[in-house]
């Protein structure tokens, strides 16, 4: 809302220096929803997270994180199905930002996750792999984001893997594991067609414009009216 502000945060479980450079450490933000009283395109912004547990996944498959959450006024357009199906279905055609996150909670060393975003059931982007390395138990997060390119009726998902028997790190608020979508290409508007100008003088919806010429008997210049 107006007046929010958004700010950067880290965690480590050892002191250490931020690397003070503008390629390594920064925080970007856009607006990205459309602006004005008539959008040429509708909402399509929009968040949803998974709240519920969802435990013991199976060992090196890919499974689908069913999102089943949405925080009020996250989705505007209402494209998250998150009752039956757990995904975002695409309202138009273009560009769409895609980003998503999933958070395991590791059981011993040597284990990874890894999170990916599908189209239309298969899989488009891999994320980041996750490892605990010589760490026994350690919040694991994988994080994907895409530009992916979608027509009208397709849908979006967010997926993950683990090496192991993995629990999912939930929670009400959304923080862990998430998946949000955005179109961020913005078609040009119609042109607007001015009517043509009656027989009478008054601009009409109905008004056909009828080209009629006159030519100067003397120069013999011809004038469209």
């Amino acid at each position: 809302a107006a007046g929010d502000y958004i700010e950067l945060g880290a965690f480590c479980s050892n002191a250490v220096s931020v690397y003070a450079n503008v390629a390594y450490t920064y925080l970007s933000v856009s607006f990205v929803a459309p602006i004005g009283t008539a959008p040429v395109t509708p909402n399509t912004g929009a968040r949803a997270y998974r709240s519920a547990a969802l435990t013991a996944l199976v060992a090196n498959t890919w499974t689908k994180i069913p999102v089943d959450n949405v925080v009020t006024g996250d989705d505007p357009g209402s494209h998250f199905d998150i009752m039956t199906n757990h995904r975002y279905n695409v309202p138009t055609a273009g560009w769409y930002q895609v980003n998503g996150m999933a958070s395991f909670n590791s059981t011993t060393t040597g284990e990874f996750v890894q999170a990916s975003i599908w189209k239309n059931g298969s899989v488009v982007s891999d994320g980041d792999v996750s490892s605990n390395g010589t760490i026994s138990v350690e919040a694991l997060a994988s994080a994907v984001n895409e530009l992916v390119h979608c027509a009208a009726g397709d849908y979006l998902e967010l997926w993950a893997v683990a090496n192991f028997g993995a629990t999912l790190n939930n929670g009400a608020s959304g923080r862990y594991t998430h998946f949000s979508v955005v179109r961020v290409d913005v078609p040009s508007p119609a042109p607007t067609l001015l009517p043509a100008p009656g027989t009478n003088g008054v601009v009409g919806s109905t008004d056909a414009f009828v080209p009629t010429q006159s030519v100067n008997s003397s120069t013999g210049v011809v004038t469209m009216s």
